[in-house]
């Protein structure tokens, strides 16, 4: 076998794979050999059927597998030895249709292209705004108000005030004519707060109490109506109009007493607690939670700058070529070039920023790590849905095995997995210029930004 190359672009380059009958024919032979061992074919006992009948029935099909093979295994060889770090991957020359009727010899044409070389310094050596957020008493009083509603006790009140929980059976009133089924079932959880449009139809009611209501008229939002009726905002047209609410249970949050015992339920490691050392770990606590805010801000402005302010020279002909191949032909070149710069300028550019980066920063990937960072993910979307109690250790880490053999989601967390990585690294090293700044002013200035 011959393997030649040449350059076609500055970053792109054309391969040649040539094959004779002396590369293949003893493969070839082996194979047809295996296939007439095992199979059975009428008129002959099992396994003595001539080679040359096996050949007459499978040489060509069994042809075309051998030579992908030695293909592949060419190919792999040439990109190590040449240590080609590639865009994507090799694509093959269009209209190639070999003859295995005819032909001996083999010659096959492939295309690929090399990442560029990125210089990274111009950004990263500039200063990056960076927040610090000043913890205010009225933070620290509402963070304590949190800790005291989720260290209180329940009860079950005779009737019902604002704040309390319900939970409630919904009844949709349905035409006895009607076709429509019934889509509500279950109970459900309503709480009483000013999500409610109209709060007083839920003060002073008791177990067992109906309302009638008007249920598009339920909250001031509709994706509050949404998420109690456990669907999507788009499918609340299909409800009937008005429902009865069925209380079933009222639940009221007694918040925790401000003592010795209070503040060891918040701090179980911590000793001899008073309110002022009480209060100030709660300060330390918000503040390390701004600071988690604040890095996550510095880590998108990193991305972003990174995106916005590389020069990254790109093969765009080939990108296109190859986008197209891999998609099956799916969209014509046109398609393909209207979503090219939202594609190449930013999903394909960041990817190569970012093997550049781990490269050059010697940044350590690890497996065991990257489990534990898979696991997390999976855990995260059972608690987004509010499941988090549904799953055991096991129940985890039997998802978190099957993600990592399924080649889509091993990819789609790897890419996230080298993200958080480099980012973090990245926001640890970068030079910062400090501004001081309130959690309000904060999430402003996000939001600015977001819009």
């Amino acid at each position: 076998m011959e393997v030649t190359s040449n350059k076609t672009g500055e970053l792109s380059s054309e391969v040649c794979i040539k094959i004779n009958e002396n590369d293949y024919s003893e493969k070839l032979k082996k194979e047809l050999e295996n296939i007439r061992k095992k199979a059975n074919f009428p008129g002959f006992r099992p396994g003595k059927a001539p080679l040359s009948f096996v050949e007459k029935q499978y040489k060509f099909s069994v042809l075309a597998d051998v030579l992908d093979k030695l293909i592949n295994q060419e190919m792999n060889a040439f990109i190590e030895n040449s240590k080609l770090e590639l865009i994507g991957e090799l694509l093959p020359k269009e209209d190639q249709l070999p003859d295995f009727k005819t032909q001996k010899e083999f010659e096959f044409y492939f295309e690929y292209a090399v990442k560029p070389e990125i210089n990274l310094d111009n950004v990263l050596s500039k200063e990056f705004e960076s927040f610090k957020i000043q913890v205010n008493d009225a933070e620290i009083d509402e963070k304590i108000e949190q800790y005291r509603k989720n260290f209180g006790k329940v009860e079950q009140p005779e009737s019902s005030q604002e704040k309390d929980f319900l939970m409630v059976r919904l009844i949709e009133n349905i035409d006895e004519d009607s076709e429509k089924e019934n889509l509500i079932d279950g109970s459900y959880n309503l709480y009483l707060d000013e999500k409610i449009k109209d709060l007083s139809t839920f003060i002073d009611k008791k177990v067992g109490d109906k309302i009638n209501v008007q249920i598009k008229e339920l909250f001031n939002n509709e994706e509050d109506l949404a998420n109690l009726l456990r669907v999507k905002p788009q499918e609340l047209s299909s409800f009937s109009p008005t429902f009865d609410i069925e209380i079933v249970n009222i639940y009221r949050m007694i918040p925790s007493e401000l003592d010795e015992e209070f503040y060891k339920k918040v701090f179980p490691n911590e000793e001899n607690l008073d309110e002022t050392s009480f209060r100030t770990k709660i300060s330390e606590t918000i503040a390390q939670m701004n600071n988690n805010d604040t890095n996550r801000q510095l880590a998108t402005n990193i991305y972003e700058r990174l995106i916005e302010e590389s020069e990254v020279n790109l093969p765009e002909e080939f990108i296109i070529r190859w986008l197209k191949h891999i998609n099956k032909n799916k969209f014509t070149d046109e398609q393909i070039k209207s979503d090219y710069d939202k594609y190449a300028k930013k999903d394909l550019k960041w990817d190569l920023i970012k093997s550049t980066l781990i490269k050059q920063k010697n940044i350590e990937l690890h497996p065991e790590q990257f489990k534990e960072f898979v696991k997390s993910g999976i855990y995260q979307n059972y608690i987004n849905y509010g499941l988090q109690y549904q799953i055991t250790d096991q129940m985890l880490e039997n998802e978190t095995n099957k993600a990592l053999k399924d080649k889509n989601q091993f990819q789609r967390f790897w890419g996230d997995y080298e993200n958080e990585i480099l980012l973090r690294h990245l926001v640890e090293t970068v030079k910062r210029k400090e501004v001081e700044t309130t959690y309000e002013e904060f999430k402003e200035k996000i939001e600015k930004v977001e819009k």
